[in-house]
C-alpha cells in the first residue's frame, strides 16, 4: 500500500534535504535544485506527489523535467517560469541528467503583508486562477536570477540590520512587480478586470483547495467569505464558468483520481478517505461526473502515476 500525499508546510521547509542549497525563512524561501546531485533526485514526494500550503516560482536554468499539476502533464526546459499556487499537487515524472532549478516560496500570508494591496491582488489572482508557465527571455532570466540572490542577501542579513525586515520586504515587492510585468508580457488572458467579485473567487479557491476535504457545505466557505451561499455559488459562475459546488466536487474528484491512479487502496478505502458515507455514495459520485465508475477507471488507469 502507498503512503498518504505529503502536505509540505512552509514552516517546515528548513527540514528538507532538498533545501540544503536555500534560505528559509518562516514565509519566505529561496532553493536552488540540481537534479545531478542524487540526494535532491531521491527526494520521494518529488516522485510519488506533494501538495503545499505556500506559492512556488521556479526557473529551469539548465536541461528540463516533465511534471504533473494536478495530473496535468507539462515539459519545463532551460528558460521557463512556472508559478504554482497552494494545494496544487504536484509530482516530478523524469529529468535530464543536467536538470537545475531555482526559485522562491512564500505564505499567503506574506503576500497579505504587501502594502501594494493592488499588486498583491494582481498575483493573487494569476497564480490562483491558473498557473502560469511561459518562456522567458535572456534578459528576464538574468533578472530573475538576480532578484532571488538579492533575496538571499537580504535574508541573510534580516536581524543583522536595524532595518532589515523593511528591505526583505522591499526585495519581496520588486520581485513581485517583476513577476507582475512578466505574467503581463508573456502570459495569456491577462486583460481580465480586477474587482470585489474576482477577489471573492480567488478567496473562495484559497479555501476550498485547503478545506475541500472536511467541509463539503457551501455555509461553510460563505460565513468564512461574509456572503450567502447563493451569492457565492453565483459570482463564481459568473466569473470562471463554474458554480461554487462544481468547484467543490472538482477538487474532491481530482483526489479522488489520484487515489485510484497511484495507490492500491480497495475502493471502499479510497471512499473513506475521502470521507463518503460508503463506497456506493462515493460511486455514484464519481460516476456522475467522469461517466464510469471508480473501478473501471482504475482498471483504464490505474499506476499511471506510478510508472511515470
Amino acid at each position: 500500500m502507498k503512503k498518504r500525499i505529503q502536505v509540505l508546510k512552509h514552516a517546515e521547509l528548513d527540514r528538507l534535504p532538498v533545501m540544503r542549497k536555500g534560505h528559509v525563512l518562516n514565509d519566505l524561501a529561496t532553493f536552488q535544485v540540481d537534479l545531478r546531485d542524487h540526494g535532491m533526485l531521491g527526494f520521494s514526494p518529488f516522485h510519488t506527489g506533494f501538495r503545499s500550503d505556500f506559492f512556488t516560482v521556479m526557473h529551469v536554468r539548465s536541461g528540463w523535467f516533465v511534471g504533473r499539476i494536478d495530473l496535468h502533464e507539462t515539459r519545463m526546459e532551460q528558460g521557463m517560469m512556472a508559478v504554482t499556487g497552494p494545494y496544487r499537487l504536484r509530482q516530478l515524472v523524469r529529468a535530464s541528467p543536467d536538470c537545475s532549478i531555482e526559485g522562491v516560496s512564500f505564505t499567503t500570508d506574506l503576500l497579505r503583508q504587501v502594502r501594494q494591496q493592488k499588486l498583491a491582488d494582481q498575483m493573487a489572482l494569476f497564480m490562483s486562477d491558473h498557473d502560469p508557465v511561459f518562456h522567458m527571455e535572456e534578459a528576464d532570466r538574468a533578472l530573475f536570477t538576480g532578484l532571488v540572490r538579492r533575496l538571499e542577501q537580504r535574508m541573510e542579513h534580516v536581524d543583522r540590520h536595524s532595518h532589515g525586515m523593511e528591505l526583505l520586504m522591499n526585495a519581496f515587492t520588486d520581485l513581485l512587480f517583476e513577476l507582475s510585468d512578466m505574467e503581463r508580457r508573456y502570459a495569456v488572458d491577462t486583460d481580465r478586470p480586477i474587482g470585489r467579485k474576482e477577489e471573492l473567487v480567488i478567496r473562495f479557491g484559497r479555501l476550498a483547495r485547503a478545506h475541500y476535504l472536511e467541509q463539503r457545505h457551501l455555509s461553510f466557505y460563505s460565513e468564512q467569505l461574509f456572503v450567502t451561499s447563493k451569492y457565492l455559488s453565483e459570482t463564481t459562475k459568473e466569473i470562471i464558468g463554474k458554480t461554487a459546488g462544481q468547484v467543490l466536487d472538482e477538487l474532491l474528484a481530482l483526489e479522488a483520481k489520484r487515489l485510484l491512479e497511484g495507490t492500491e487502496l480497495p475502493i471502499a478505502a479510497v471512499a473513506d478517505r475521502l470521507r463518503f458515507s460508503g463506497p456506493a455514495v462515493f460511486s455514484k459520485f464519481f460516476s456522475r461526473l467522469h461517466g464510469r465508475s471508480p473501478r473501471a477507471y482504475r482498471a483504464a488507469h490505474g499506476g499511471s502515476l506510478l510508472r511515470g
